[in-house]
């Protein structure tokens, strides 16, 4: 098994923190790859030639690109907010290597990765049976829909692409 996928509300709340929470959040050194999130402390202003929201002056979410497992903790555990897309990588000591598809993930030093797209798809890279089965009994805890694992004949995943370091091309 490679990990496992579930569908959480398309809506505001505290969901990284549901998600994370059979797992010690603390023990790990947090890697923020890529984001969408607002929060309801946010200024911000419509673009409508864009068609997005352009984040104001005081994001309360993330703001930075690392992240003590107790500094990520106190922010998924205090904040409201609304995801769109995001991704984390957890790694025991300090940040390491990228990598942009499931093969480097494993020759990695990253313990585990999560994607959140669309709003509400999450999907969870990790390498070993006990972490993956404690993942499986919170989604299900959870009321999440859609709890499947992810296998080499299920990963439909195509957001990589966010776990790459970009600043390496």
């Amino acid at each position: 098994m490679r990990g496992i996928k579930f569908e959480i509300p398309n809506e505001w709340g505290s969901f990284l923190s549901l998600i994370l929470e059979s797992i010690p959040v603390e023990r790990y050194y947090w890697r923020l790859l890529d984001m969408d999130v607002y929060t309801e402390n946010m200024s911000g202003v419509y673009d409508e030639a864009r068609g997005i929201y352009v984040r104001g002056d005081s994001p309360d979410f993330i703001e930075r690109d690392f992240y003590s497992g107790t500094e990520l903790a106190k922010i998924i555990n205090h904040d409201y907010y609304y995801i769109v897309f995001l991704g984390l990588i957890a790694f025991p000591f300090g940040p390491g290597h990228l990598f942009d598809n499931y093969q480097d993930f494993l020759k990695s030093n990253a313990t585990f990765c999560i994607i959140i797209n669309d709003s509400s798809d999450v999907f969870v890279y990790v390498k070993d049976e006990v972490t993956l089965s404690q993942l499986q009994k919170n989604a299900e805890k959870h009321h999440f829909t859609s709890v499947e694992l992810i296998d080499e004949f299920n990963d439909y995943c195509k957001a990589w692409v966010m776990t790459r370091d970009i600043t390496a091309d």
